[in-house]
């Protein structure tokens, strides 16, 4: 019981730490003149990337009328999107990795971060393996890149090999020693292997950078759990859901909320 609830305890950890939605595909969206050839084919696609956050299925209709009227690359750029936004990760990741591999989409800056927007929707869709081909691709393109990095290492770990994990995230340590979510990142990856010394070593190099941080607490937790220190992982838990109290389902912190309230729920479960 108590190994079934570590590995869902560490799914909810990488997939929390994944902004949930469109937001960490936002965070690579191509300059406009990477795609649009005038000012009004920008302004064009600038609005349409808006209208993803507030309506994806007009933006996607929009989108695919606008590419029937020659608007590719930029008007498909939007359908992935907003195909993400819809919580169609799959169709969306296909697409976005089809637009990387396609004439005019760039540089291998753009391209790269096309892939990595790919791989991310595949890590939304459940796919690890897929994202790590996804973003594979990206490295090889960017090689180094810190951000892709840790998105490989989250695919890795999806797709159970946090060993290879352990590895990407170790590289993006290097370049960014002090990344607190890095850290917690490593220290899920360290627990998954057994390696629970170097695990609360990195949680505890986390709590240092960021005191009472939500998710560095759920997986201080995680980590006690599997130390043997129920008291401790229940204390840290608690705090989670006092720090974060009611929020929204688009707080950022509402991922670890919900693992906290899982992690004791199961806790109170195992009690004799």
């Amino acid at each position: 019981m108590r190994e079934m609830i570590n590995a869902a305890r560490l799914f909810f950890l990488w997939v929390g730490l994944l902004i949930v939605g469109v937001a960490i595909l936002m965070v690579f969206v191509l300059p406009a003149r990477s795609y649009a050839q005038d000012l009004d084919s920008a302004a064009r696609y600038r609005d349409c990337l808006r209208l993803v956050e507030v309506d994806p299925d007009q933006a996607f209709d929009q989108a695919m009328e606008w590419r029937t009227n020659g608007g590719d690359p930029a008007a498909r750029h939007c359908e992935a999107l907003a195909l993400v936004e819809l919580k169609l990760y799959g169709e969306a990741a296909v697409r976005l990795g089809d637009l990387a591999d396609a004439p005019g989409s760039g540089e291998p800056e753009d391209r790269a971060a096309l892939l990595a927007q790919a791989g991310n929707a595949w890590l939304l869709a459940g796919s690890g393996e897929n994202a790590v081909i996804a973003l594979t691709a990206a490295l090889n393109l960017t090689p180094g890149d810190t951000g892709f990095l840790v998105d490989r290492g989250r695919a890795y770990a999806a797709a159970g090999d946090f060993a290879a994990a352990e590895t990407d995230l170790n590289q993006a340590l290097a370049i960014r020693p002090d990344a607190a979510d890095v850290l917690v990142l490593r220290a899920g990856a360290k627990r998954a292997q057994g390696k629970l010394d170097g695990a609360s070593e990195d949680i505890s190099r986390a709590l240092a950078l960021q005191p009472d941080d939500p998710y560095v607490l759920v997986e201080r937790g995680a980590i006690r759990l599997a130390q043997g220190d129920d008291a401790g992982a229940r204390a840290d838990w608690v705090s989670v859901a006092r720090i974060v109290g009611e929020v929204g389902p688009e707080h950022p912190d509402v991922e670890a909320l919900k693992d906290a309230q899982r992690s004791l729920e199961d806790l109170d479960v195992e009690k004799p």
